[in-house]
């Protein structure tokens, strides 16, 4: 992810998130894109960016340094959930995460039971 200045063009800061914009990187899910959402959010000060490792982090906006961490708790089963669609109202974020089952040809259904949410203090 970089932050380029909008005016001339010039790479202001660059920083490395593995597995950023995966989702989107398989041409047969761009229609359901919507389903996932943006994995990015940008306020005044910081940029937010969903991924599956290390999680959510937050960025400072004026240098791309890493000043949080927000990882989701560990499924029942221990399986590591995945980041969804990311958003900021006020001093919220606002995150979804995967509840999907997987199906072997593809298709996904909705478990009976979904993990509680995550709060980060």
């Amino acid at each position: 992810m970089r932050a380029v200045d909008v005016y001339t063009g010039r790479v202001l800061w660059e920083v490395s998130l593995p597995g950023v914009g995966r989702a989107f990187n398989f041409t047969g899910h761009q229609p359901g894109a919507n389903a996932t959402g943006s994995n990015y959010v940008s306020t005044e000060d910081a940029v937010y960016v969903a991924s599956q490792t290390p999680g959510c982090v937050k960025l400072d906006s004026a240098t791309g340094e890493v000043i949080a961490e927000f990882p989701l708790p560990p499924r029942g089963n221990g399986a590591k959930p995945k980041w969804g669609y990311i958003a900021v109202t006020g001093d919220l974020l606002i995150a979804g995460a995967e509840p999907l089952v997987t199906r072997g040809s593809g298709s996904a259904a909705t478990p009976t039971t979904a993990p509680p949410a995550a709060t980060w203090s």
